[in-house]
């Protein structure tokens, strides 16, 4: 377990969460937003 331990780099896991969020921010704001669809008033009254 502790050979486990001293394989992790917390500053390089640090950046890797930081680049992957930037990048989800970027594919989430260039998304186009759902289309609005009209509410069927005959099946839901």
């Amino acid at each position: 377990m502790n050979a486990a331990f001293k394989r992790i780099k917390p500053g390089a896991l640090s950046r890797q969460i930081l680049a992957l969020t930037a990048e989800l921010e970027t594919l989430a704001l260039a998304k186009k937003p759902a289309p609005i669809r009209p509410v069927n008033r005959a099946w839901n009254p």
